[in-house]
């Protein structure tokens, strides 16, 4: 299974499309480049890798469909998915609907984050990131990574 990381900053031109960062393909190795877009939980899009898209879609399908908190999940990630592919330029299209949650409009920030790409607008980016002082975000690492073992100390 293929991990992106890092942050790349793209310009997206006025078809909506935008090339998928050099290291980021390359994370790809030889995988087919198809990916699925949704809505993420910020105010952001995430790009699966099909592969991946499968595992998460899996994880949807085993919730129960008659808990309210569950069915919006289900309802939040699949009524927002596009297939997406690469073209031949090694870029993707964004769809004008997915471009207006995000707020998308002339540059986008591509984010690394592990099993998928979380694709920003830089001005979003910058507003949720100068939200988090030093201070919240050692308590939330120490809060989400804080275990009794120390496994990730070097």
């Amino acid at each position: 299974m293929v991990s992106f990381k890092g942050e790349y900053e793209h310009s997206l031109d006025n078809k909506g499309r935008v090339a998928l960062p050099a290291k980021l393909r390359k994370a790809l190795e030889d995988s087919v480049p198809r990916f699925v877009l949704t809505y993420g939980l910020d105010k952001c899009l995430y790009l699966y890798p099909h592969e991946h898209w499968v595992a998460f879609e899996e994880r949807l399908s085993k919730l129960n469909s008659f808990r309210g908190n569950d069915r919006a999940a289900i309802r939040y990630f699949l009524r927002n998915a596009e297939d997406i592919e690469l073209d031949g330029q090694n870029r993707i299209s964004l769809p004008a609907k997915h471009q207006g949650f995000a707020n998308v409009s002339d540059k986008v920030t591509f984010i690394g984050s592990g099993s998928h790409i979380e694709i920003w607008s830089p001005n979003e980016l910058d507003i949720l990131m100068d939200a988090w002082s030093t201070e919240d975000l050692q308590a939330n690492v120490e809060r989400v990574l804080g275990g009794e073992t120390d496994e990730f100390s070097g």
